[in-house]
């Protein structure tokens, strides 16, 4: 049998003991903490205005102009408020959340139909009890003193028995309904993040990490026992000689996972290289190869017992039969283009797809032909989920907070005015403090070593605080050291902006002495911003209708931004970056300091592919840490707030934009 850790919890000191891979014990039921969880309130506030120059309230306004009006980038003038369209069968409902939340699970209560609770990301718990006409907010305390942004991925109800679980680890469990949550600690060694939970009976429940560890508990989260011997990564270690493509650059997590009515899963691997399937009573997930051409982006099961699969770019195939199978044939669907993500059965007959920039698509065959819902094409979101709780209560969840509910024929789906405050992480022009020194450059009299916008432990556990300790308080603070001894010796550099100091020590391509400190202190200042806690998921409206002109779909280009980060030939950056004279988002590899400034492009986002920015965290793994920063740390609103101060600035002809 192989072996893995057995996963215990202490108050006092966590152990970890070498044992077979077959239970962990959560912490001892007295010190559990129970939760009467209250309502959340909101509130909202608007700051003073004032007069400032034109070039400055361009500067300050443009990200707030561009959020409330959405429009793509450079692309052609929309009205300000879309016309209601009219679906088919589903209503918008209005939510009290931000924004930019992405809706995750949706359950109710099978004793009291009426009952549900909605998950998202942003520690979004919300609760109906007329059917999903209306939600109102819950919060949890203790997760919020904990100073965590937790997402709730997966919720599952079995009578009254209820369970939620997300990341960072937090399984909540009920035995009234949700009326109050119990909060069940784990061992910190849990492999990998909890994406799935199942509610299988009384105090029973079978529980699903990223990383392919299957737990069940018969005792109320007390006790796990796993279910399959060994994680996902485990088992390709030995089978990568099998012939499974892609095993060998496999990261150790799923992309997505599936479960049948009958207890059987079915997973992708996080790039889409091929897919797993495990049937209970199996030691280990078995890989399979994908037959089609193009990555796959999600499978799940039809109502009839067959597989159906989604390829990025919009494909949809069924499988030949029911069962596991490997055979697969493709059935041709009206995507635009865009991203298939997701299908949801209501039968055996009738069953919905939902995708990128709001597509919708039925079939009442079974899955043989599908029909777009036209009158969906202007939803402002991305729709990931297709939830059919019963015959008559079907839900579409999305990305800034879009919840789509199925209704009776003919409603009308208001959309959002997007009229809510923009939010960002501060992105602040650099002071100026002069020293009185006549030799010193401006770098030197207020430049310095540049904090990142949040604290050093807020991006775990993605990236260490030791990561920023070693990366920020090390490499970065010797380049700005470097950088200021050098200018001490400088005349000719005396009086630089910043970014005119990085385009002059390029030289036109043969770099003076000082270009290499001050490139690498420019590009970590605009790394740190590329970043936040709680970031990945889908860019809001602006950012995301040029990235789908630009690219074709956010799928593709993620998948472009992933192949040239993996591509990059020893150290460097990976870049989008906005063209000036196309006016268009393109993606750029630079080596070792090389900035994109130097050329007159506009940098949106930056990866810092220097070794050192990963290694303590993800060993010699780029590819996991890659995943990481697309999903839990690229910081989309960073990018839409250069995205319009860039837009700005052109549309005046000033020839020098802020980027940084």
């Amino acid at each position: 049998m192989a072996t893995a850790l057995q996963l215990t919890t202490d108050f006092s000191k966590p152990t970890v003991l070498l044992k077979p891979f077959l239970e962990f014990t959560t912490i001892p039921r007295h010190f559990r903490t129970s939760l009467s969880i209250p309502r959340a309130s909101f509130s909202s506030s608007s700051s003073d205005s004032s007069l400032v120059s034109r070039r400055h309230f361009v500067s300050e306004t443009a990200a707030l102009s561009l959020s409330i009006t959405t429009l793509p980038l450079f692309g052609s003038i929309l009205a300000a408020k879309a016309e209601d369209p009219t679906l088919s069968e589903w209503e918008k409902v209005s939510l009290p959340i931000d924004p930019g939340v992405v809706l995750l699970d949706i359950a109710f209560v099978p004793e009291d139909p009426k009952h549900g609770f909605l998950l998202g990301t942003r520690q979004t718990l919300l609760e109906t009890k007329d059917g999903g006409e209306t939600w109102v907010p819950r919060s949890i305390p203790s997760a919020e003193d904990e100073d965590f942004n937790y997402r709730f991925n997966a919720i599952s109800f079995k009578g009254k028995e209820g369970w939620i679980v997300g990341k960072p680890a937090i399984p909540l469990h009920t035995s009234d309904s949700g009326d109050s949550w119990e909060r069940i600690p784990l061992s910190s060694q849990l492999p990998g993040d909890m994406v799935y939970i199942k509610a299988t009976g009384e105090k029973s429940a079978e529980m699903v990490t990223d990383e392919g560890a299957i737990y069940v508990t018969s005792n109320r989260g007390y006790n796990w026992r796993a279910a399959v011997q060994e994680t996902v990564s485990a088992t390709l270690n030995r089978t990568v000689s099998s012939g499974i493509s892609g095993a060998s650059y496999y990261t150790g997590t799923f992309n997505s996972v599936n479960r049948s009515p009958d207890g059987k899963y079915v997973a992708v691997s996080s790039r889409g290289n091929f897919y797993l399937t495990w049937e209970p009573g199996q030691p280990y997930w078995q890989p399979h190869n994908r037959t089609v051409a193009r990555r796959i982006q999600n499978m799940g099961w039809r109502a009839d017992g067959g597989l159906w699969l989604l390829v990025r770019g919009g494909g949809l195939y069924l499988s030949k039969g029911t069962g596991l199978t490997e055979d697969f044939e493709e059935v041709p669907v009206q995507s635009r283009g865009f991203g298939i993500l997701d299908v949801g059965y209501r039968s055996k007959d009738e069953a919905w797809a939902a995708g990128g920039s709001g597509i919708l698509l039925q079939t009442n065959n079974g899955g043989k032909t599908w029909t777009r819902d036209k009158a969906a094409d202007n939803i402002a979101a991305n729709l990931y989920s297709v939830k059919f709780i019963d015959d008559n209560k079907g839900f579409v969840l999305g990305n800034d907070g879009v919840l789509l509910r199925l209704s009776a024929p003919t409603p009308h789906l208001l959309l959002n005015e997007f009229s809510h405050s923009f939010k960002s992480p501060q992105l602040p022009p650099l002071k100026r403090q002069p020293d009185g020194s006549p030799r010193a450059s401006r770098v030197v009299a207020y430049y310095g070593l540049k904090k990142p916008p949040y604290k050093l432990d807020a991006l775990e556990p993605y990236m260490s605080q030791r990561t920023l300790d070693v990366h920020w308080g090390g490499h970065h603070q010797n380049y700005v050291e470097g950088l200021n001894k050098q200018l001490e010796k400088s005349d000719i550099l005396y009086g630089c902006t910043f970014d005119e100091l990085v385009k002059a020590t390029y030289n036109n391509g043969n770099p003076l002495p000082e270009f290499k400190n001050a490139a690498q202190v420019w590009n970590h200042d605009f790394f740190w911003e590329s970043m936040q806690p709680g970031g990945g998921d889908m860019p809001q409206l602006g950012v995301l209708q040029q990235i789908e002109k630009d690219f074709g779909s956010f799928t593709n280009f993620r998948e472009k931004f992933t192949e040239a980060a993996l591509t990059l030939f020893g150290s460097g950056w990976v870049w989008l970056v906005l063209k000036r004279e196309e006016r268009r988002l393109q993606i750029i590899k630079t080596s070792n300091a090389i900035c994109p400034i130097v050329w007159g492009d506009v940098p949106i986002i930056s990866l810092d592919l220097w070794e050192h920015a990963y290694y303590l965290d993800y060993k010699n793994d780029r590819g996991k840490y890659v995943d990481a920063f697309m999903n839990h740390l690229v910081s989309w609103n960073a990018a839409m707030a250069r995205m319009a101060r860039a837009e700005a600035f052109v549309n005046l002809n000033e020839p020098n934009i802020p980027v940084a």
